[in-house]
């Protein structure tokens, strides 16, 4: 530790020459990494909203179908029901 701050003391030419290398390659870096996570994070929740969608939807057709099939019977039994009587 001791190195790194007489190093950092020492007078040179390298030590602006490496912050500005590291904050022309940091800085656009960081915000493409910004953007992407942004645009990831939106993608995913339409994707999932989507998803949500679709089994909702598939979930209800079944269920239409299960008590559409179960009216019936209980039509059918109900009229067997009336003509026995």
């Amino acid at each position: 530790m001791k190195q790194l701050i007489h190093w950092i003391k020492q007078p040179s030419i390298s030590k602006p020459l490496i912050a500005a290398f590291l904050a022309v390659l940091v800085l656009p870096v960081g915000i493409l990494a910004y953007f992407s996570y942004q645009t990831a994070g939106s993608t995913l929740e339409s994707e999932l909203t989507h998803s949500a969608q679709g089994n909702v939807s598939e979930l209800n057709s079944v269920l239409e179908t299960c008590s559409k099939a179960s009216s019936k019977r209980l039509t059918t039994t109900a009229n067997q029901s009336l003509r026995k009587n």
